[in-house]
């Protein structure tokens, strides 16, 4: 059957060339999707000096070996309200284009390509920061949407990468509590202090004492300014949950 399938593939590829997405070149075998294995190799991954708490990039890449737990200048002003966050890659290039064909690109059924998930959350299984312990957390959270959102667009990007995380990492996902009971303007389309006030009072929790002293894995897509994961993070703290580590595929 397998074979069966790469013989109509190589068929399909020679009577309708497939370009990749982001070089339009040929995408040939071992594509992901409609990128080609070349374009998919240069997501470009965070491994610089990041702040040990927020996991903001430094300018300077021996800012961690010259001085350990160094923090950003808004991790020393206190304005986060999670534990730690980490990103695996730059919002930026490849991977910027990929998580727009993932949550936005127009299809004949929908919105967004739901199947670039899995490819997405491998990519964050394969290079997850090495200071993460991922086990020694007891549920994943993912950021939710609003249903209205949810409905639009068909699918939770947030939710698909923490059920595969979950899956591969084997621990339970969580999308019984958190709750996005407002309707927000879409984050994109603001600057940064007006994230903050578009997602105050925008999530709740329900059951609440089942949370408590738990420590949760948030799950997002990108993390731009922190608005969306800190408001999170705020009511999570708020239920009782004991330590948050946000982890988001990208960081801007």
């Amino acid at each position: 059957m397998q074979n069966f399938q790469k013989i109509l593939e190589a068929l399909s590829d020679f009577l309708f060339p497939a370009e990749c997405i982001f070089c339009k070149n040929f995408l040939g075998e071992e594509r992901i999707l409609n990128f080609c294995k070349n374009c998919w190799r240069k997501v470009e991954l965070i491994q610089d000096s990041v702040c040990c708490c927020c996991g903001r990039p430094f300018p300077s890449q021996n800012v961690s070996e010259t001085a350990p737990g160094f923090t950003c200048e808004n991790c020393r002003k206190g304005l986060y309200h999670f534990d730690k966050a980490r990103a695996v890659g730059k919002y930026q290039g490849v991977l910027q284009e990929a998580i727009h064909q993932f949550k936005y690109e127009p299809t004949r059924v929908g919105r967004g390509k739901p199947g670039l998930g899995k490819h997405l959350a491998k990519l964050m299984v394969q290079h997850l920061p090495p200071d993460l312990n991922l086990n020694a957390f007891d549920v994943i959270i993912p950021v939710p949407l609003h249903k209205s959102r949810k409905r639009w667009r068909g699918f939770n990007q947030s939710e698909i990468l923490g059920r595969f995380l979950g899956q591969h990492y084997r621990i339970p996902l969580d999308t019984r509590h958190l709750y996005r009971i407002k309707e927000t303007r879409p984050q994109v389309e603001l600057t940064g202090k007006e994230r903050i006030g578009n997602v105050r009072g925008a999530f709740e929790v329900q059951r609440a004492k089942d949370l408590e002293g738990k420590k949760v894995v948030l799950v997002d897509d990108v993390f731009t300014t922190g608005s969306t994961v800190n408001e999170s993070s705020r009511i999570l703290k708020k239920a009782g949950v004991r330590e948050i580590l946000v982890l988001t595929l990208a960081r801007a």
